[in-house]
């Protein structure tokens, strides 16, 4: 903006009219440039605060679900000494119904992340999952000993969040890990994108305004200025 207001020197020397419509067209162009700038700077906060917050939320709704589910499995899995205790059809009824009550897909996995029991139908026979969970998020509960883990995944072609939470008895011994897929990992790029849109819209308004009020008011602010130089031009005094 500075450069744009500096003289530059001439061959030839300008009338005070042409001056003065310079030192506008210059004035113009500045504030023009503040006006794209300041404006670029406030939309990508706000879309970077609005992409945020709905990322915080999500990875709030998803840990309260998980804790919900681990929180019914340890109910059950209380007097269990390991994995292989669960292993019958009493649990395994129990597990279809927290999935009910959760509305949720759930897979048991053995501490040593292998799968062991799900609720999705023909899961295994099909192979829609892995017969061992996620490596991150079994390393983060095993060795970082981590309450609930959410991670980025993709099987089959799909992409999901698969949560992941290790399941204790009353002994606070690891009997099993649980997982379950979220499938809606774009929510937080979607609902954001409205708020892109508008943040646009708005900054390509007030720069069309910005330029209406520039091409007024420095007409206004260097027309007495221009009259006044025409008219030392034309007596020959140097300004």
């Amino acid at each position: 903006v500075t450069i744009c207001l500096l003289p530059f020197p001439r061959k030839k020397r300008k009338s005070g009219k042409q001056r003065n419509t310079t030192l506008s067209r210059r004035i113009g162009t500045g504030v023009l440039l503040i006006v794209i700038l300041s404006l670029s700077c406030l939309t990508a906060v706000s879309v970077s605060f609005v992409f945020e917050r709905n990322r915080t939320a999500q990875e709030r709704i998803l840990s309260r679900r998980i804790t919900s589910i681990q929180t019914m499995l340890e109910s059950v899995c209380a007097d269990a000494k390991d994995y292989r205790s669960i292993m019958n059809l009493e649990f395994k009824s129990s597990l279809d119904e927290i999935a009910r009550n959760s509305k949720a897909e759930l897979t048991l996995f053995t501490p040593d992340g292998r799968a062991l029991l799900t609720t999705i139908p023909d899961v295994f026979d099909k192979m829609m999952i892995g017969t061992r969970m996620n490596d991150r998020a079994f390393y983060k509960i095993t060795h970082d000993h981590k309450r609930l883990c959410v991670e980025k995944e993709t099987f089959g072609g799909k992409k999901f969040l698969g949560l992941y939470a290790p399941v204790f008895n009353r002994n606070d011994d690891m009997v099993a890990i649980v997982g379950s897929p979220y499938y809606s990992p774009s929510n937080i790029m979607r609902e954001a994108i409205p708020h892109t849109i508008l943040m646009l819209v708005i900054m390509l308004a007030l720069i069309v305004l910005s330029q209406l009020l520039v091409s007024k008011y420095p007409e206004t602010v260097f027309g007495p200025l221009s009259k006044l130089s025409g008219t030392m031009d034309s007596s020959d005094i140097n300004n």
